[in-house]
């Protein structure tokens, strides 16, 4: 099962559009686990390959509900960290709360979200971890 968090924009809604349009999935016998957080993404291409799942990465209760989708297919897991909380302005103008969302979802919620996986991939000796990151994504 390939994990990809942060679909709801940017980088993380324009790579699974690729991946869910590619054979990459079907060569791999895999399906997708798309975690979003706001607006439920629209993907113009075959969604039985994609198990869409509302969740806030930062509560353990919605990361465990990713990590139950996650557990639905195989048993090789890939995650796809493309979730990220980005506050506009300069460091110099963040107030707390904009530091503490920015660490919540940045850190905490990709933390989360690997650890409730890690031990399925240590389990069959095989997985993949890979955090993406980007100031602006794309347009």
């Amino acid at each position: 099962m390939i994990v990809v968090t942060g679909i709801s924009g940017g980088i993380g809604y324009e790579f699974t559009k690729l991946l869910l349009r590619s054979d990459l999935l079907h060569q791999l016998e895999q399906k997708v686990v798309g975690v979003f957080n706001r607006n439920e993404p629209n993907f113009e291409a075959d969604e039985a390959n994609l198990i869409l799942v509302k969740a806030d990465i930062t509560k353990i209760e919605d990361v465990n509900k990713v990590a139950e989708a996650a557990r639905s297919g195989n048993d090789r897991i890939i995650i796809l960290h493309f979730a990220a909380c980005s506050i506009d302005g300069l460091v110099a103008s963040y107030n707390v709360d904009d530091l503490s969302q920015t660490i919540d979802v940045n850190i905490k919620g990709n933390f989360l979200i690997t650890q409730s996986l890690l031990q399925d991939m240590i389990r069959s000796k095989w997985g993949r971890i890979i955090h993406f990151s980007s100031h602006a994504g794309i347009e």
